[in-house]
């Protein structure tokens, strides 16, 4: 993790104390190095966590004529076969790092070179001539990027935090995007907590163009593959293979590396084929446990650990462990309001002492299908066949269950499926994730709440995203890809 800030302002040009504070804002973000580089209207900030060429890799990173400029806040996995390739064809490299391939890729190919990067990562470049910038956000959306525009002013940065220094941004309560944050739990972008900060979506680029014009364009976008026509021996085999090349690949750090393991399918999976690429005695996984057994997975985790050979740490967590809870949301620079934020906060600080970087099992149950709500749509595809007024009988059915405190329990569930088989499409898997449903909300809302959120509603961020054609299962966990995640 790094940072990165850049502005571009024809009235005041960046001086070294606006980039200082720039660059105070996003320290957080990268304690290892800083670096700054102003050129009239243009300034830019890196902050640098060093994870590969420890010693060499200072940003911001010019090529040989010195007419582009980069910072970059990511890991490009393939970076040695594309720096072999460009070598090759004459490119100079002043360092021995991953982000400069970047730069020279993008002269040669400009916003296409983005298909070449395999990686993830958020970085801009900057034409120190005309003052164009040139932004791009990863695949995934793994490495944020927000940005702020005002007339011919243009700001850039990891976290909205940083841009908020600058006095011409609008930093002003979003009450659109707080009402969706009540439903998702997160803010989803483009939106942001601030009027005047939005965030690039994941997949994007953007470019601005001094004369006060930004353009942004979608560069990549998930495609479910075509059904595998092979026997189920190949399938698992290619499976196999893609996992091992995608864990190996995350693996080249020119610093020690570690994996999460809770003891369940993802996390095990992926320290066990990290174990197999970097030899298990040197592998460090790292778990947490709590004292209330039905939480606890402990056990798994150390049985998980003894089967791979790892060297494992385990950290218990109590309940009642909150007195860093500001720190931790504070770190996320706006609102965020998954619970694990807290577990997970004080595993990598633990992690810490050991190693600098560690991989984890994100996003398996978005490709694999793992969440409850995959396996209730398949459901669904059932119940869709009665008529539209014996659902609607279900449904009045459910509300009349009692409610209960823990959604887990069997009547809870009913009563929740009972109710969602009253919706279709859309509508339905926004009650699948809702935890806030919009007539709560409104009914808690003042008078500012309620003229600020208007009319908006969770299908607006929906619907962009939901492909036409396609088993609702597919349709869901490519909303999952492209929200959720």
């Amino acid at each position: 993790m790094c940072g990165i800030a850049g502005i571009h302002d024809p009235e005041q040009a960046p001086g070294p104390d606006l980039l200082a504070r720039l660059s105070a804002a996003l320290a957080c973000r990268g304690p290892d190095d800083e670096g700054t580089l102003a050129r009239g209207p243009l300034g830019l900030v890196h902050r640098r966590l060093s994870i590969i060429d420890v010693e060499g890799g200072h940003q911001p990173i010019l090529n040989e004529d010195a007419s582009l400029a980069l910072v970059c806040n990511g890991e490009i996995y393939n970076y040695r076969e594309l720096r072999e390739r460009l070598a090759a064809r004459g490119h100079r490299f002043r360092t021995q790092g991953d982000s400069e391939v970047i730069l020279h890729l993008y002269e040669e190919r400009g916003a296409a070179c983005l298909h070449d990067l395999g990686g993830m990562f958020a970085f801009a470049v900057a034409h120190l001539d005309s003052g164009e910038l040139f932004l791009a956000r990863d695949r995934f959306g793994e490495k944020p990027l927000f940005y702020a525009w005002s007339g011919p002013r243009f700001a850039f940065a990891s976290g909205p935090a940083a841009l908020a220094v600058l006095p011409w941004v609008e930093t002003a309560l979003d009450c659109r995007a707080l009402h969706h944050y009540l439903e998702f739990n997160c803010i989803p972008h483009p939106l942001s907590v601030h009027c005047g900060i939005r965030k690039l979506p994941p997949g994007h680029v953007g470019v601005w163009h001094p004369e006060g014009c930004l353009g942004i364009e979608r560069w990549w976008r998930p495609q479910p593959p075509a059904p595998f026509a092979g026997p189920y021996s190949e399938a698992v085999a290619e499976t196999r293979r893609r996992l091992e090349e995608s864990v190996r690949r995350q693996l080249v750090a020119d610093v020690p590396v570690g994996t999460f393991l809770s003891g369940g399918m993802d996390s095990t999976i992926v320290s066990a084929l990290a174990a197999r690429a970097v030899a298990p005695a040197r592998l460090h996984t790292f778990s947490i446990g709590f004292p209330e057994h039905a939480y606890d997975e402990r056990g798994f985790a150390e049985l998980a650990a003894r089967g791979i050979g790892s060297q494992h740490h385990f950290l218990e967590v109590r309940p009642d462990s909150l007195d860093d809870l500001a720190t931790v949301v504070a770190a996320f620079e706006e609102p965020f309001a998954d619970a694990s934020m807290l577990p997970t906060a004080r595993l990598a600080r633990f992690a810490r002492q050991h190693v600098k970087v560690v991989l984890g099992g994100d996003g398996a149950d978005e490709l694999f299908g793992g969440y409850y709500r995959h396996r209730v749509i398949r459901l669904f595809e059932a119940v869709d066949w009665l008529p539209p007024p014996l659902r609607r009988a279900l449904a009045a059915v459910g509300r009349r269950l009692p409610a209960g405190r823990d959604e887990r329990t069997a009547v809870a569930r009913l009563r929740r499926l009972l109710d969602i088989a009253d919706h279709d499409g859309l509508a339905r898997y926004l009650r699948l994730i809702s935890r806030f449903p919009s007539a709560a909300r409104r009914a808690l809302y003042g008078p500012a709440m309620l003229e600020g959120a208007g009319d908006a509603d969770g299908l607006e961020i929906l619907a962009p995203h939901a492909p036409s054609g396609r088993r609702p299962v597919d349709t869901v966990m490519l909303l999952d890809l492209e929200t959720y995640l």
